[in-house]
């Protein structure tokens, strides 16, 4: 069935249920395993959790200590909702251009516990079905930290003006997509706290999604007849499964992560990051990764314990995992990456399940093994300077980690070709990122 012009008012109709259920439930028995991550709080083990009796690293032994446990601890990390908006022309600032990732709008919400909408459950009970099952993994559990994300992304070739398909470039893509996962700490004994330390991350993803919509075609086309009539996209036609095609995504990554923070609070702090991981779906791939992080505070490495910054990494699971919550980032941010992948199906090169494919690459059209360099800025200007001066006009002990934030970030990329007969080996793209705790 083909997706006609009115797919964003249907788009919203059908998702629009998946996000209008913000809050999120613990539940009794909780079990270990749990890491830290944006909006975590990093008090060492022992700390005790604001509501909590439970302040002791032994597991409870009765049910009612286990109710107060398990009220406390998915209390002890805030759920943070984020929005953010992502362009390519705002990477290279000063020579804007459209290719590849060019432009998406993800919607994300980290917590601890049970997600209260029916479909981030089962997409979160999908992802934990098969890491346990397939991947021998861990199951998901009340002290893993959860996530989901509900979005659009648009790729494009270099070269907009044509309405040709283009061999020697990535075809037009449109994904909307709705995803939810996990994050298990494989290092923390029963009734353990999640603390600044050395760990080991095993990060589950589930994500179902529709190429070939017209979402993103009537963006970019209203984006450009406002900033450059001249520069229409004109190929819109060859996109992947133009007219409508489900497809989805599993993932599956294995981080490790080890925090250096020295004794000044003054003092930048830094975290290195190796990671693990596969994919099956509309890509099919294995990766792995290193990664250096730096910050002006505990908090803005925290976040890379089950974030991997993938040059190359989908939207969807690039948002889900990197929600970062009001009490991070409170200066500046950044990261160093280098990946290596080797690439055995990609659906958004060579063509959508269904739909119409115009342009379809075939296997030995483009590389199956890929090296991408990645570097990332990310800067917090509201909780920095905003939070202080909300403090001192309001003289009631304003708190600054609940208070909503602005991230802008930048990320400036090369990678090894993509397209055999294709020449462009960098990208860019910036965003800004608008994140707050709910309560």
């Amino acid at each position: 069935m083909r997706i006609g012009s009115n797919s964003l008012v249907v788009a919203w109709l059908v998702l629009i249920p998946l996000v209008a259920s913000p809050t999120c439930v613990s539940a009794e028995g909780m079990q270990p395993g749990m890491p830290i991550t944006a909006g975590t709080t990093t008090s060492p083990p022992s700390a005790a959790i604001e509501g909590s009796s439970q302040t002791s690293l032994v597991t409870p032994t009765t049910p009612e200590a286990a109710r107060a446990d398990a009220a406390g601890y998915a209390d002890s990390m805030p759920k943070v909702r984020s929005w953010a908006v992502e362009n390519d022309a705002w990477g290279r600032l000063g020579h804007p251009s459209d290719r590849d990732y060019t432009m998406g709008v993800p919607i994300s919400e980290s917590y601890r516990g049970t997600p209260n909408g029916l479909a981030w459950q089962w997409l979160r009970d999908g992802a934990s079905l098969i890491t346990s099952n397939l991947a021998h993994g861990q199951p998901a559990s009340e002290r893993d930290e959860g996530h989901w994300v509900w979005g659009n992304a648009t790729y494009t070739p270099k070269d907009l003006r044509t309405s040709l398909p283009q061999k020697s470039d990535r075809p037009y893509a449109s994904y909307m997509y709705a995803g939810a996962g996990y994050s298990s700490d494989l290092g923390l004994e029963a009734g353990e706290r999640p603390s600044l330390q050395p760990a080991d991350v095993l990060v589950s993803h589930l994500e179902v999604g529709l190429l070939g919509t017209q979402v993103s075609r009537e963006v970019q086309t209203a984006i450009h007849r406002v900033c450059c009539p001249d520069d229409l996209p004109r190929g819109w036609d060859n996109q992947v499964g133009n007219g409508g095609s489900p497809t989805f995504l599993y993932g599956l990554t294995w981080l490790h992560y080890r925090p250096f923070t020295p004794g000044l609070a003054s003092l930048p702090r830094v975290a290195l990051q190796t990671g693990l991981g596969a994919e099956v779906g509309y890509r099919v791939r294995v990766f792995g990764q290193g990664a250096i992080f730096f910050g002006a505070t505990d908090a803005d490495i925290a976040f890379a314990r089950t974030s991997m910054p993938q040059p190359v990494q989908p939207p969807g699971l690039r948002a889900a995992a990197d929600p970062r919550g009001p009490a991070h980032s409170r200066g500046f941010g950044g990261y160093l990456a280098l990946e290596v992948s080797g690439i055995a199906y990609n659906e958004l090169m060579q063509g959508a399940w269904s739909g119409d494919n115009r342009l379809r690459l075939h296997w030995n059209e483009y590389e199956h093994g890929l090296v991408a360099a990645t570097t990332g800025l990310d800067l917090s200007f509201v909780n920095l300077w905003a939070c202080a001066l909300w403090r001192g006009t309001t003289g009631h002990g304003f708190d600054c980690d609940e208070a909503p934030s602005f991230h802008w970030y930048l990320v400036q990329g090369w990678h090894s070709r993509d397209v055999r007969h294709g020449t462009e080996n960098s990208h860019f793209w910036g965003g800004i990122r608008f994140t707050y705790s709910l309560p």
